[in-house]
């Protein structure tokens, strides 16, 4: 598979991580870009939120171009923000649309 280079605006690099960048593996002249705010867990602030972001990415040629941000979501917990940054791979539209709505995917969320 040939290699392309996403890139990501540097004023979004400067306040964030890059986290993970996944090539739809259907339409591959799509992108989406992960970054985070806390994330790192030998930097946590106390009382600070992790803040998870994901951005949509196209490809021109041989390198893809920042279009915009799709979603956002915010954590107290870091375990909680580092399982959802595992899991959105492959998660399916239905937990994604749960996660959006700030429910979670614990049951016990969901009677709260």
């Amino acid at each position: 598979m040939k290699k392309y280079k996403i890139n990501v605006p540097d004023a979004l690099l400067e306040s964030m991580t890059s986290l993970a960048e996944i090539i739809h593996p259907e339409q591959p002249e799509i992108a989406i870009v992960i970054l985070g705010e806390n994330m790192e867990e030998k930097h946590l602030k106390p009382h600070a939120f992790h803040i998870i972001h994901v951005y949509f990415f196209l490809r021109v040629d041989d390198e893809y171009h920042f279009v915009k941000e799709l979603e956002s979501f915010s954590f107290e917990d870091f375990r909680t923000a580092q399982a959802l940054l595992l899991s959105l791979p492959s998660m399916s539209a239905f937990d994604l649309m749960i996660y959006q709505n700030g429910i979670g995917l614990s049951s016990s969320n969901l009677l709260q």
